[in-house]
């Protein structure tokens, strides 16, 4: 089942270090972004049966089929360099429905994670994840229990 997703703007908003009302784009049109799914070719060609990441016209097309993980990620390397109020997400859906989640990665190497969302088949949304919602992923450790700064990536 073909997934493609079109991610138009990802942006961080608010913040202890930024003013209240301050909002830095992180992806989105003419601000030029590095994505790769951090995964080399073999592995690739084992989990998935098509990939595609490639910018288009101010936004980033992502398609993919798995052959049977239940995820794929993406990565934009780009350091956050403040704490910030919310990340929003606005994207297109114009494969077969999916969840949506987002990780960062902290200055200390700690792995954060927000609640799965739903992403219907053939619609467009603005997901907003405040940063009451994230906690430190099952899988990572993170020695202080806090969000540390600049973040390295957000997936």
């Amino acid at each position: 089942m073909m997934r493609s997703v079109a991610v138009v703007l990802l942006l961080v908003s608010g913040g202890l270090a930024m003013a209240a009302n301050e909002t830095e784009i992180l992806f989105g049109p003419g601000v030029p972004a590095q994505w790769d799914a951090a995964r080399d070719t073999n592995r690739l060609n084992q989990e998935l049966s098509q990939h595609e990441l490639e910018p288009e016209a101010g936004a980033l097309r992502w398609r993919f089929v798995s052959k049977g993980p239940q995820f794929n990620d993406i990565f934009l390397r780009r350091e956050v360099q403040s704490p910030f109020t919310e990340i929003y997400v606005r994207a297109r859906n114009e494969g077969a429905a999916l969840h949506l989640a987002l990780k960062v990665r902290d200055a200390k190497g700690g792995e954060w994670t927000v609640p799965r969302v739903a992403f219907p088949a053939g619609t467009a949304r603005t997901f907003r994840f405040p940063i009451a919602t994230w906690t430190v992923a099952s899988w990572s450790k993170d020695a202080n229990g806090a969000l540390d700064f600049p973040l390295s990536s957000v997936t």
